[in-house]
């Protein structure tokens, strides 16, 4: 016990001169004060604010989108212009259901018939190589 107590304060009465043995030097403090010099930034920037080309853009885009809306009417009014490009006879609007239907049909058949696949059983010998030695 005595042994492990002289180790001990032989390591504390060390501590201190490791420190003082990592202090820089004070040439590696000057040349490290050196080191903090910056270059300044002389650039100039615009002054910022809504007079931006992007505001710009962006308030014509506002404008050019409530002047078509109300070109083309509220959707309230019932006097749309285009939608009766867009509407279809209800016989189409049948025939492309149909048509859909029979599609997703096969697709789900097609599914089904990969899911219930099974693999085919393998036959395993436990010497193979006997039939090296069998006449054909």
């Amino acid at each position: 016990m005595r042994a492990g107590c002289a180790r001990t304060a032989t390591r504390l009465a060390r501590r201190p001169q490791l420190v003082a043995q990592s202090r820089p030097s004070s040439s590696a403090a000057a040349h490290d004060a050196h080191h903090d010099h910056h270059e300044q930034d002389d650039t100039v920037y615009p002054k910022e604010g809504f007079t931006g080309p992007i505001w710009r853009k962006t308030l014509a885009l506002t404008l050019g989108a409530a002047v078509f809306y109300e070109f083309l009417g509220a959707p309230a009014d019932g006097d749309l212009p285009w939608v009766p490009l867009v509407n279809l006879p209800a016989e189409r609007d049948l025939e492309i259901a149909s048509t859909r239907a029979a599609a997703e049909k096969a697709l789900v058949e097609s599914r089904q018939l990969v899911r219930t696949a099974v693999r085919p059983p393998i036959y395993r010998t436990r010497n193979p190589e006997d039939f090296n030695h069998i006449s054909p």
